[in-house]
């Protein structure tokens, strides 16, 4: 444990002001004559001034505790004003007032002798000389600083200068400028071309003393290489963040990203020594990708390599499974470095032209769990370590972010562009469309309408529709409803023109109106048509009854399917653009496209059966024979309908039992007694049976629904006929005069059996 210290500069007794203690080092700093100012206490104090040269006073008091105090103040000696610091304090136990005296600013005379020098020399610690005033001669040199210089020591009889000896030539002139002045000390770090490796860097101790009354320049160099190596190493990070600032700003400011991704690569090659290179992006969501952003160009070392390097070009540096130790890198995640080519994979010998690599330093850009990128460093001279990772770790960290903003900007652009070519799409469609469409906000303001709705309502079409909107939602309810179908009559030109409207309200989740589709064909020439039909079908109708029917199908039944069908087509369009969820858009086109199927079916269905009748009834109809299985060619007609377990088949025919019948008159009569059974079955699953009698063939359809009114039976095989037991169920009145009359073709018959409420059997028999 200290307990006590005994080397204070000076010592006064408090109650005689006699100087008691005087320190040698006083002598020293301050010289001979202090020891005037030491005569007593008075005189101490009185040699003591403020910074303005008046007395201190009562400002120099002792404390009457043993804390010490501390003044900064001026020292009159021999003439002259010191700048001194005067530390005191009170030792109570022996009555003494004790303290140090130091000079703020070393202003000593160094007066020592050559004897005491030469004695000491080989002792100092550094590097050390004696140099005359005008810096031109090395008086006296320690060995220490011999063996740092690499010249022959004959080459200073022709001169050297000092300046040969500086990194930095400029600063002769700063050593030459303090040697001409009144500075007693001149101490700075220099880079020196001394010792191996040179420049070294040194903090260079230069005093002015005396040696035997003579003024010299004493130098110490201390060796401070650590010190300068962090310098460097700041100087670097802040080069490195300079030029990161500036690839930043090149990358907001230019559109394509091809230079500042270049410059980006360099930071790393330049940062690792590293002789080349590449940075890319990496996608890994469905098949392995590495895109390269920037690579070095290695183009120039032989023919194979520029060939090599216009074909990556050429697929604009995109990698698929590269299959090496690139991808071993991306997908371990971790960090790979490779000091010991060619133990590893030799690609420059499995692709022809690639550069030969001696290292190889891999690093994975991370985003969280995910890599989004890979840096890839080669043939450093020295091998690469982990020391290369953390000078780089802003340089990675600045590429990551990098990275995550580009993959943001690339979704922006492929998502405008999506919406681009839907809008293009939508507005080419709506723009070459027959319909009228137009579509309103829920406060009625137009947000489009087609050009064709100019014809109909003139110049002032945007008014006249929100008129119209209006007008048909003040008569009709909303309430609950999804879709309102109106037929609107105008006279434009002198001429009727007839709308069929239909106005389709769109929701929003809590059931809210949030647009109004609204989609109108211009059905006149329809509805003319349909009158002159009229009139000449009642002109004709007892020469031509089938013909009145065959037409009044065509304005009637036609027109209603064909309807749906475009309505369908439109509204799937106006769903894909304003529907953002995808599995909302897949149910909504899915449930429209099945329906648009069943009724083309339908349709089709209907016009080959009318086609047939009519060449029937006109003697014209040839039956179109062939041999089939007769099992196999009902099952694939019950499949058609995809029924499951709502048929019950059974078959007591053989498998290779075979008709000779027409295959497709045969198929309508099976599809019209299918589709009678599902539709007036009641949802309940139903019987379809096939048996032999006497070489005669049964095919049995039995449903267990509303069945069919006693009085209606002699007249369901009339066209148009239906039982006032359907109900809304839709239907043509004309399935079964196309059965029965394909059955009498064959020679064959048809039986029905039926039970209002138990339901309805259809024997054929051929």
């Amino acid at each position: 444990m200290l307990k006590k210290l005994q080397n204070e500069d000076y010592s006064f007794d408090l109650l005689t002001g006699k100087l008691l203690k005087s320190s040698k080092r006083l002598d020293f700093s301050f010289g001979a004559g202090v020891s005037k100012v030491f005569f007593d206490l008075q005189t101490f104090k009185n040699s003591l001034f403020d910074f303005e040269k008046r007395p201190l006073g009562t400002k120099f008091k002792c404390s009457s505790d043993e804390r010490s105090s501390t003044i900064d103040c001026l020292l009159y000696l021999d003439g002259e004003y010191l700048e001194v610091r005067v530390w005191f304090w009170t030792d109570q136990i022996q009555q003494q007032l004790k303290g140090y005296l130091f000079l703020k600013e070393d202003k000593r005379e160094h007066n020592i002798n050559w004897e005491t020098l030469l004695y000491n020399l080989e002792s100092f610690p550094n590097p050390f000389l004696i140099l005359d005033l005008k810096l031109e001669n090395i008086l006296l040199a320690n060995r220490k600083l011999l063996e740092l210089i690499s010249l022959p020591f004959e080459d200073f009889r022709q001169g050297l200068n000092l300046s040969d000896f500086l990194e930095n030539k400029e600063k002769i002139d700063e050593l030459l400028n303090w040697v001409q002045s009144d500075d007693e000390n001149f101490t700075k770090i220099l880079g020196l071309n001394i010792g191996d490796k040179s420049p070294n860097f040194f903090r260079v101790e230069m005093v002015k003393v005396k040696i035997e009354e003579k003024e010299y320049i004493s130098t110490n160099l201390i060796l401070v290489e650590e010190i300068i190596d962090v310098q460097k190493k700041l100087e670097k990070a802040n080069e490195l963040l300079i030029n990161l600032v500036e690839t930043q700003k090149k990358f907001l400011v230019s559109n394509d990203f091809d230079e500042p991704f270049k410059d980006l690569l360099e930071i790393f090659i330049q940062q690792t020594g590293a002789e080349m290179g590449f940075i890319g992006r990496v996608n890994t969501e469905r098949k392995f990708k590495l895109k390269l952003d920037a690579v070095t160009d290695f183009s120039r070392q032989s023919k194979a390599s520029r060939g090599l390097f216009n074909s990556f070009k050429q697929r604009g540096f995109l990698f698929e499974h590269p299959d090496n130790f690139i991808e071993d890198c991306i997908l371990s995640q971790e960090l790979l470095i490779i000091n010991d080519f060619p133990t590893g994979r030799k690609i420059e010998t499995e692709i022809q032209g690639h550069p030969k690599m001696k290292n190889f330093l891999g690093i994975p850009v991370l985003k969280g769990s995910e890599v989004i990128g890979l840096i890839g460093l080669a043939n450093k001279k020295e091998d690469f370590n982990c020391e290369d990772v953390a000078v780089l770790k802003p340089v990675i960290s600045f590429y990551t972010s990098l990275i995550q903003v580009i993959q943001v900007k690339e979704g922006e652009i492929a998502a405008r562009k999506e919406l681009e070519d839907k809008e293009f799409l939508l507005t080419t469609t709506l723009g070459k469309t027959n319909d009228l469409i137009f579509i309103l906000t829920e406060d009625f303001a137009v947000e489009y309408f087609s050009p064709g709705l100019k014809k109909i309502f003139g110049e002032d079409a945007e008014n006249e529709i929100i008129v119209l909107a209006k007008r048909i939602f003040r008569s009709k309810s909303i309430k609950g409803k999804s879709q309102i179908k109106v037929l609107e009559n105008y006279h434009v030109n002198d001429q009727n023109v007839w709308l069929d409207l239909s106005l389709d309200i769109i929701r929003e989740e809590n059931g809210n109106a949030m647009r109004v589709l609204g989609i109108a064909k211009d059905i006149s020439e329809i509805i003319n048509y349909q009158k002159k039909l009229e009139q000449s079908l009642q002109k004709e109708k007892d020469s031509s009854e089938f013909k009145s029917q065959f037409l009044s199908i065509v304005s009637h039944e036609f027109k209603t399917p064909l309807t749906i069908i475009k309505s369908s087509l439109n509204i799937m369009d106006i769903y894909v653009k304003s529907i953002v969820e995808p599995r909302d858009i897949q149910h909504k086109v899915s449930n429209k496209i099945e329906k648009i199927e069943k009724e083309i079916d339908m349709l089709n269905r209907l016009v080959n059966e009318i086609l047939q009748i009519e060449q029937i009834d006109a003697g014209k109809f040839s039956l179109k024979k062939k041999r089939f299985h007769l099992n196999s060619f009902v099952e694939n007609v019950i499949d058609k309908f995809k029924l499951g377990k709502n048929v019950n088949f059974k078959s007591s025919v053989g498998e290779i039992y075979e008709v000779y019948w027409d295959p497709i008159l045969i198929e309508c009569v099976l599809e019209n007694l299918i589709e009678n059974a599902v539709k007036y079955g009641g949802g309940k699953p139903f019987n379809l049976s096939l048996d032999i009698e006497n070489n005669t063939v049964h095919i049995k359809v039995q449903d267990f629904g509303i069945g069919i009114h006693e009085n209606d039976i002699d007249h369901i095989f009339k066209p148009f006929y239906r039982s006032a037991l359907v109900g809304n169920i839709k239907g043509t009145g004309f399935g079964l005069v196309a059965v029965e009359k394909f059955v009498f073709q064959h020679g064959g018959k048809i039986k029905v059996e039926s039970k209002k409420g138990k339901g309805t059997t259809f024997t054929v028999i051929i």
